[in-house]
């Protein structure tokens, strides 16, 4: 049984990590062109190209999902802050010019859009009037108070 190299294993870890944090979907593609230079080289047994290939297309997976589930997250975080625009609204017949103005009669504080350290806060336009965030390979995510609903700009 042939083991796992450990430098593929530290490096496929650290560029999960980098996507973890950050969020950017940076890390994706990268992972399956390593993955597949890896498995096209030839130059160790096919059994452990493989492997290695399998872990940094995982990689590339966990990648996208991080992206997919982050969207999600934005527009749950985002209920109560739509909620409270909407009663800001309600009583004093316009929607807020800054989203700071909720705060503390509408919401005890502002929520994170995502689990990133990169672009993790609510944006909000008050001319339009729309919340949003931005999401990797989406653009951008807003949400329209006129129509009520989301939309993306890509």
């Amino acid at each position: 049984m042939s083991r796992w190299p450990i430098k593929h294993v530290i490096i496929a870890t650290a560029l999960l990590a980098i996507e973890l944090m950050l969020g950017l979907g940076i890390i994706g593609v990268p992972a399956v062109i390593i993955a597949l230079t890896v498995l096209l080289s030839g130059k160790p047994r096919l059994g452990l190209r493989l492997k290695v290939a399998a872990l940094y297309l995982s990689v590339s997976v966990l990648t996208f999902t991080w992206l997919v589930y982050n969207v999600d997250v934005g527009k749950r975080r985002a209920i109560p802050v739509i909620a409270a625009c909407k009663q800001f609204k309600a009583e004093h017949n316009r929607y807020p010019t800054q989203l700071n103005e909720l705060i503390p009669a509408n919401l005890t504080a502002l929520p994170n859009a995502r689990y990133t350290l990169v672009a993790r806060q609510f944006g909000y336009d008050a001319t339009r009037p729309t919340l949003y965030f931005p999401a990797m390979f989406h653009g951008v995510f807003y949400y329209d108070f006129q129509t009520d609903s989301w939309v993306t700009n890509d």
